[in-house]
């Protein structure tokens, strides 16, 4: 069986298990939930046969009221480097949303429901304080900066 079958039938086996009839695949093999009132998540296996989870956390418009957009971006990208820990994760901007993403793109060779459901379970709980971090570091404060942060400028950013 292949790994899109496998995440089918898996993605069935959680939907039955936990009384979800709206957790189901959409006619691409995607399936797309509201996490918590929090953030919209859509994962799917692609032709490569990896798993694809993307949470969409803050729209581009949101960050454009940040007085320092540019340092905005310039943290997301030292936080790629420093802060995913989810083995295969990443921060991206989806073009056609305009959104900041967490994303996660792992490859399997077998899949099941329990590893599909711990996976999911993983990716949900980062991508959840993700976005936390991201509401407290460029929404709620004013972004400022520092001496240090236009010395750590020069040539390299340290985050």
């Amino acid at each position: 069986m292949s790994i899109k079958q496998q995440f089918a039938e898996s993605v069935l086996e959680l939907a039955v298990a936990y009384e979800m009839p709206h957790f189901k695949l959409d006619g691409d093999g995607r399936c797309s939930i509201r996490y918590n009132d929090e953030f919209d998540v859509e994962f799917f296996v692609n032709d490569a046969d990896a798993i694809q989870m993307h949470a969409y956390l803050l729209s581009v418009a949101e960050l454009q009221a940040v007085e320092d957009e540019g340092f905005v971006y310039k943290k997301l990208l030292c936080w790629n480097e420093s802060s995913c820990d989810l083995v295969g994760s990443y921060y991206a901007i989806n073009e056609v949303s305009q959104q900041i993403t967490f994303n996660l793109s792992l490859t399997v060779t077998e899949l099941d429901r329990t590893l599909l459901e711990n996976i999911l379970n993983n990716f949900l709980d980062k991508a959840s304080n993700v976005n936390e971090q991201f509401n407290n570091e460029f929404l709620r404060a004013p972004i400022t900066r520092t001496q240090n942060d236009f010395n750590s400028m020069n040539g390299f950013i340290l985050c």
